[in-house]
C-alpha cells in the first residue's frame, strides 16, 4: 500500500527540524528518522500521518533538548516509559513461557 502524504504542518515543520538538532543516541532509528523526516519536510513540505505520530513521540521523549512550544503538552498515543516497556516485555514473557 502506497503511503499518503498530507502537508506537514507549521509546528511539524519546526519539530522536524529542532529534533534533528537534538543529542541522539548514534545509529539509532530515531536518529535515522529524525534526518529523513528532517529532508522530507524541507523539500517536499509534505508528511504522512505516522510519520506525524512518531514525530510527537520523539518530540516528547527528547522534550528537555527542545523548546516548550514544540513539545506536546501529555505523552502522545504510543508513548511508554521505560518501566512501562519493561513490565509489557516481562508480562509477554510470562505468557509465551506458561503457554
Amino acid at each position: 500500500m502506497k503511503a499518503i502524504y498530507r502537508p506537514a504542518t507549521d509546528i511539524e515543520q519546526k519539530r522536524a527540524e529542532q529534533l534533528w538538532r537534538c543529542t541522539l543516541p548514534p545509529a539509532s532509528m530515531t536518529k535515522r528518522f529524525a534526518n529523513q523526516v528532517r529532508d522530507q519536510v524541507r523539500h517536499r513540505k509534505e508528511i504522512t500521518e505516522k510519520q506525524a505520530a512518531f514525530l510527537a513521540v520523539c518530540c516528547y521523549r527528547f522534550r528537555r533538548q527542545l523548546p516548550k512550544e514544540l513539545v506536546p503538552e501529555s505523552p502522545p498515543p504510543g508513548y511508554h516509559t521505560p518501566s512501562q516497556t519493561r513490565m509489557l516485555l516481562k508480562y509477554n514473557e510470562a505468557c509465551t513461557t506458561s503457554s
